[in-house]
C-alpha cells in the first residue's frame, strides 16, 4: 500500500461516505456513513475533520483529496464537489476523481464474476456500469463506459446471475428476478476499498484535476433545469 495520507468522499447518494488512507503504517480508518437524511450535506465538512482529527491530521497533512464524480444526485454531488474545491483551495492539496459507480463494484468479494452497478437517471432511466472478473487476474474490467440506459433496455441485456448493486437495486429487483441482490445494503454504496483503489490509481498516475474546472459526471441536465428553461421560452 502507498503511503500517503489520502482523504477520499463520495456524495453521490443520499448518504455521504468518507474514508481517510494514513502513512502511518498504511491505516485505513474505517468509513463514516451518515444516515439517510437528505440534510447529510450539512455534516459534510464536520464529518470530514472529525474523520482526520481521529488520526491525528489537518487538512494541511493530505497529500490527495479524491473524489466521487457520479453519476448520482445532483444536489449531493455539487456538496461534495463544493467541499472538496474548498479544501484544495485551503490546503493547496491535489485532488484526484473516480467514478462513483465504478467504486460500488469494487466493495464485491472475489466470487462474484460479473456486477452491474444501477443509479436512478430518473426519467424511467437509470444510470448503468457493467463490470467483468478478469479469470486470469481476479480483478474486474469495465465492459464498456458508465452510461444512461432506460430501465426496460437494461432489464432486456442483464445477464442470468449478474449481480446488481447500486443505489437503484430495489428498484431493479422487480426488473431482473433473474439476478441476484447484495443482503447487505452498504454494498449499494460506494465502498471505502474502491474508493481508496481508484482514488490511489488516479494519484499514481497524476491523474490531477484542475479543480477551477472539475464538474460532476451528470451525463445529462437535471429535470428541474429543463422544466426551467422550459418555462422562461
Amino acid at each position: 500500500m502507498t503511503a500517503i495520507n489520502l482523504l477520499a468522499i463520495d456524495t453521490s447518494t443520499r448518504r455521504s461516505v468518507l474514508v481517510l488512507l494514513t502513512r502511518a503504517g498504511g491505516v485505513r480508518v474505517p468509513a463514516l456513513v451518515r444516515d439517510d437524511d437528505p440534510k447529510h450535506g450539512r455534516m459534510l465538512v464536520k464529518d470530514a475533520i472529525d474523520l482526520l482529527k481521529s488520526a491525528g491530521l489537518k487538512l494541511r497533512d493530505l497529500d490527495v483529496i479524491g473524489v466521487g464524480l457520479g453519476p448520482g444526485s445532483y444536489t449531493g454531488l455539487r456538496i461534495g464537489l463544493t467541499a472538496v474545491k474548498m479544501w484544495s483551495y485551503v490546503a493547496g492539496t491535489p485532488v484526484v476523481s473516480f467514478d462513483s459507480l465504478e467504486a460500488v463494484a469494487r466493495g464485491v468479494a472475489s466470487r462474484e464474476s460479473r456486477v452491474s452497478v444501477v443509479a436512478d437517471a430518473q426519467r424511467q432511466d437509470l444510470y448503468v456500469a457493467d463490470f467483468a472478473r478478469a479469470p486470469e487476474t481476479s480483478a474486474f474490467d469495465r465492459l464498456g463506459p458508465t452510461r444512461i440506459m432506460s430501465a426496460e433496455e437494461w432489464s432486456r441485456v442483464v445477464e442470468p446471475g449478474t449481480l446488481v448493486l447500486g443505489p437503484a437495486s430495489a428498484r431493479a429487483r422487480r426488473l431482473v428476478p433473474h439476478a441476484h441482490f447484495a443482503e447487505d445494503p452498504a454494498l449499494d454504496l460506494p465502498s471505502a476499498p474502491g474508493m481508496i483503489t481508484l482514488s490511489l490509481a488516479a494519484w499514481a498516475e497524476s491523474r490531477f484535476e484542475d479543480v477551477a474546472r472539475l464538474e460532476p459526471n451528470y451525463f445529462r441536465r437535471s429535470a428541474a433545469e429543463d422544466k426551467a428553461d422550459a418555462a422562461a421560452v
